[in-house]
């Protein structure tokens, strides 16, 4: 498993339809987590078009993810995260405020999907095409850096196609 600093490495992709969790390195999540109808959320889905919609159920998915999926403590593990191409500066700051207060969290790396698509294929520059749930989106990435003046998005996605 990945180790970084003695920490176990966990990688999470949160996504409006799914919230992936793993260790980093793996080939596949162990952890697929519908955004919807968890009982200690109330119910409440914590993403809408990809953005963080509700920071209070995003963190009970994250601890019941956590807690009961991939059983391991927060505090001894460091965590790789995605956040939405389009998410706004300051949800990205509660993101990093949450990880660290919230669960202890000792190291996070954050950064778009698209960046993270291009390092799994073995690369750092490209045009990412993605189709999620609820958001479609283009951009060219320039050695690991998504480049704002090429970010397309479009809310016709993987629920409205399945229509």
């Amino acid at each position: 498993s990945a180790m970084a600093e003695g920490k176990l490495v966990l990688a999470v992709d949160n996504g409006s339809g799914f919230i992936k969790c793993g260790v980093a390195g793996d080939e596949q999540p162990r952890v697929v987590q519908p955004t919807h109808g968890l009982a200690e959320a109330d119910g409440r889905a914590p993403l809408c078009n990809g953005i963080v919609s509700d920071w209070d159920a995003m963190e009970t998915y994250w601890d019941h993810i956590w807690t009961n999926g991939m059983q391991v403590d927060t505090e001894r593990c460091a965590v790789v995260i995605t956040a939405h191409l389009f998410e706004t500066k300051d949800n990205k700051e509660r993101l990093l405020q949450s990880l660290f207060e919230s669960f202890a969290i000792g190291a996070v790396y954050c950064s778009a999907p698209p960046v993270f698509e291009l390092y799994a294929a073995g690369g750092e520059n490209g045009v990412v095409v993605g189709c999620g749930t609820q958001c479609t989106y283009a951009v060219m990435v320039h050695e690991g850096l998504p480049d704002p003046r090429t970010m397309l998005r479009s809310d016709v996605a993987g629920e409205a196609l399945d229509r």
